[in-house]
């Protein structure tokens, strides 16, 4: 398949449709429902694709139109969003101001550029006392429309750097399954390849870009188009060529870190390992040479030859230790009532994990909370907290009474900010349901919620997501999780004197011990 990594598209939200003018036959008064909404534009990351090919033979994209509204008071059907699916690492941006819209930096994000146009509002809506045959009806608003360019930079945690002909095709084919054109002519690489590496009962993945040349970030050579594509990278793995053939080291280290440096700041920045490959037919004086000047670098050179596979074992122990020296520490916050923590909870949590891999889920339950109009819980708060310290047991769960101790309501802004504090150095991420999600208006200082953290949003069984708020930064949609359990259904299950085949067998003991839910389920 042909690599594509930028696009210009047209997209254009539905339109409302239109609310209608209509009479009943007999009693005369108006009956015109109101028109449906237009579909909006989403788009969603996805890991099924690696290239923007597709934008380069269909440039528009338009949503349908809502249907208008008919007579007997019916409303018409909003028409369905326009799903475009692009790369997990795409950007879109406005075409002529170059304005950031949307960054799709982890699968399954999705972000709804334009929203559809709203329905308008049929004859029966402005019937009052003093008007009571109006005989006009609202045009549905015009969908929004726009030029984005698109651009996929690639997610890899390891960008392999280069003269041309330095060796990184043949090294990234040594060390994963990848297997890019390799010759002994320059810019055998003409697009980036992506090989995963199995290390440690771990993997990350290496991109191999074309090699740069002196001038690449002006737009010499092959090398500005694609140096985007390590600019998301964690390390970078600097290869020179030592052989008898190769020009000067010292001068090929400098081509390459100028470069970058050039390109961006945060690129010339990046972690680096200096590999001098080529060394079963090294050049002594080269060899020398460069060492010498990488130490005077103030860093450490690896001597492998990625033909013979020499070197390559301490180089990927290297590697996969400053991967692991500069991973983020990743913390999910799942809060909530867990009144009883039940089977929907844990499986919820596990299947988000595996997305997401965090170091750890802080289970919070709540003491009260803000929108719960029911204020009491089923259980105390001091018996849910015991139950989910029971329950939530594996080794990634950390069970916490912070909300539980505070003996008021719970405000999640208040909680983000202790966990911040407490883990200075890690990235939190806030694990919802969309029930919650929908409401999150209601909540304390939720702009600033939303602005400054990362929301995992899942939908309930049966339920379509509802996207409020999804072109905030940082919310990420979870679909594919369903799960019938319900802790009201349960504790309904319990009031009848009966077992739920949701909860573990510790946490049934521990509420029949205490007599919990017995008398009635709220």
């Amino acid at each position: 398949m042909k690599f594509i990594d930028e696009a210009v598209i047209y997209v254009k939200a539905g339109d409302g449709g239109k609310g209608c003018v209509s009479f009943f036959p007999n009693r005369g008064g108006p009956d015109g429902g109101d028109g449906g909404k237009g579909g909006s534009i989403v788009f969603k990351a996805t890991s099924s694709k690696n290239t923007l090919i597709d934008f380069k033979f269909q440039t528009k994209y338009i949503a349908k139109n809502g249907v208008p509204g008919s007579r007997n008071n019916c409303t018409g059907k909003d028409a369905e969003d326009l799903i475009i699916t692009v790369p997990a690492g795409t950007i879109i941006k406005e075409k002529n101001k170059g304005t950031l819209l949307a960054d799709l930096d982890v699968v399954g994000k999705e972000v709804v550029l334009l929203e559809g146009g709203m329905g308008g509002k049929g004859n029966t809506f402005f019937a009052n006392s003093s008007r009571q045959s109006p005989d006009y009806s609202q045009p549905g608003v015009k969908g929004l429309d726009l030029w984005v360019s698109i651009e996929l930079k690639l997610l890899a945690d390891v960008g392999l750097v280069g003269l041309p002909n330095a060796g990184k095709s043949t090294l990234i084919s040594r060390i994963s399954s990848a297997r890019p054109k390799i010759a002994d002519y320059p810019f055998t690489t003409l697009v980036p390849n992506l090989g995963v590496v199995k290390y440690n009962d771990s993997d990350f993945v290496v991109a191999d870009v074309p090699g740069l040349i002196e001038g690449a970030h002006e737009g010499s050579g092959l090398g500005i188009k694609f140096l985007k594509h390590i600019e998301r990278t964690r390390v970078l793995v600097h290869l020179v060529d030592v052989s008898q053939m190769a020009e000067d080291p010292v001068k090929s280290i400098g081509i390459i870190n100028n470069e970058l440096k050039a390109f961006s700041k945060e690129l010339g920045e990046k972690p680096m390992i200096y590999v001098l490959n080529k060394t079963d037919s090294a050049s002594e004086e080269f060899l020398e040479k460069a060492q010498e000047h990488i130490r005077k670098l103030g860093a450490q050179s690896f001597l492998i030859s990625a033909v013979t596979g020499s070197g390559i074992p301490e180089l990927l122990q290297k590697i996969w230790s400053v991967l692991e020296k500069n991973k983020k520490e990743r913390i999910i916050l799942f809060g909530g009532s867990f009144d009883p923590p039940h089977q929907g909870h844990k499986e919820l949590a596990l299947h988000v994990a595996e997305r997401f891999d965090p170091s750890k889920i802080i289970i919070m339950p709540c003491n009260i909370q803000p929108l719960k109009q029911d204020k009491s819980c089923g259980a105390t708060a001091i018996d849910r907290l015991e139950m989910c310290r029971i329950f939530f047991n594996e080794k990634i769960f950390e069970v916490s009474d912070y909300e539980i101790k505070k003996d008021n309501i719970s405000y999640t802004i208040d909680t983000v900010a202790y966990l911040k504090k407490r883990y200075p150095e890690s990235e939190l991420y806030i694990l919802m349901g969309e029930d919650s999600f929908v409401q999150i208006d209601k909540w304390k200082d939720y702009e600033i919620l939303l602005k400054e953290n990362k929301i995992i949003v899942v939908s309930r069984e049966g339920k379509e997501l509802v996207n409020h708020f999804a072109n905030a930064k940082g919310v990420y949609f979870v679909e594919d999780f369903k799960h019938p359990a319900s802790a009201t259904q349960i504790r309904q299950t319990i009031s009848d004197n009966s077992s739920s085949e949701y909860l573990d067998d510790k946490v049934n003991d521990y509420i029949s011990s205490k007599g919990l839910y017995s008398c009635t389920a709220r």
